[in-house]
């Protein structure tokens, strides 16, 4: 007998996020929608590991042109969750609490401890890059709290579309960042973060966010769309992509450096490395949440709100909300820290 056997080939795909971003620029032309979408490449992150790591990238998502640093990923989460859901989803998927001590493993590796039981003196300029991880329940009381200061400034102004864009600084395995979100509808979201070994660690967390299908592929076109962007490197390079547009910022600052105590405001003040940097790259009216210690006035920052919250690290925190003005070198508390 003369047996017809058809065959089947499946083709996989695996390209950078750049050729990802200039496939789907060529494929923009093709009105056939049905022709567009049976194309699907996989979208690969990097990893610290050598294993290739990749996820579905739809061709008829539209991406926008944007400018943004080369190491920088960026996607969407198109629905909301209520906050429990994406705290559990945190907690016991994405970032599994019960990683957590390997997580604050690789961050003192990260860090640059030889050995995980090595202190550092208060004055090491290490101890800025100290990890931890704030508790999400908190993180929603100081950005509640910060809300109704922060105006339309920054990306806003400019008719972005997103009325808030927030900025983590520090963001490390992108817990906050991810966290925010999934939890909040029609935000910009931004993660910044000086370490690439907690930043692949997030790259990881994001893949696992888009395997479960609660992000995708950035999608500028959708309604109440909430971007989230992962950004490796430091701080003062994202002062004129990231950092101008934004008008609320986020920082774990409770180990960071202090120029002392000011009896007016009641906390210890941010140095100036981070406090003149956050200043200068911020747009004004811009809102910034800190912990543990204020910025300082003669930058521009006035305190206006404070609240005590819950960090099982550091036996709780006192969070400030800031908002930018006009620098003031004359300041008074220059004087009166201590």
């Amino acid at each position: 007998k003369l047996v017809t056997m058809r065959l089947s080939f499946t083709i996989s795909l695996y390209v950078t996020v750049s050729d990802a971003l200039d496939i789907q620029k060529k494929c923009r032309p093709i009105r056939d929608s049905r022709r567009c979408s049976s194309l699907v490449p996989a979208f690969t992150l990097p990893s610290s590991s050598s294993r290739v790591t990749s996820f579905p990238l739809r061709m008829n998502t539209r991406i926008s042109e944007f400018e943004l640093p080369s190491n920088t990923l960026s996607v969407s989460c198109r629905r909301r969750m209520p906050r429990p859901d994406a705290q559990k989803a945190i907690d016991e998927i994405i970032l599994p609490d019960r990683e957590r001590s390997d997580r604050m493993r690789k961050g003192k590796v990260a860090q640059g401890l030889l050995v995980s039981s090595e202190a550092l003196k208060i004055d090491d300029p290490r101890m800025e890059f100290t990890y931890g991880e704030f508790p999400l329940d908190s993180f929603d009381a100081l950005i509640d709290l910060a809300l109704p200061h922060v105006s339309s400034v920054g990306k806003a102004r400019v008719g972005s579309g997103n009325s808030i864009q927030l900025v983590d600084v520090g963001s490390g395995c992108g817990r906050l960042a991810l966290y925010a979100a999934l939890s909040r509808p029609g935000w910009d979201v931004h993660g910044i973060e000086i370490s690439p070994l907690l930043h692949s660690i997030a790259v990881q967390s994001l893949e696992l966010a888009v395997r479960e299908k609660w992000m995708s592929v950035k999608d500028q076109d959708a309604d109440m769309t909430t971007t989230l962007h992962l950004h490796e490197g430091p701080a003062h390079k994202f002062k004129s992509t990231v950092f101008s547009d934004s008008n609320l910022i986020f920082a774990y600052s409770t180990i960071w450096a202090t120029r002392g105590f000011s009896p007016e405001l009641g906390a210890m003040v941010i140095g100036d490395k981070w406090s003149t940097l956050l200043a200068d790259a911020c747009p004004k009216g811009c809102v910034c949440i800190t912990t543990d210690r204020a910025l300082d006035p003669s930058d521009g920052w006035k305190l206006v709100d404070r609240l005590d919250v819950e960090n099982r690290e550091v036996m709780g925190s006192t969070g400030y909300v800031q908002i930018l003005g006009e620098q003031d070198p004359n300041s008074m508390l220059l004087n009166s820290i201590v």
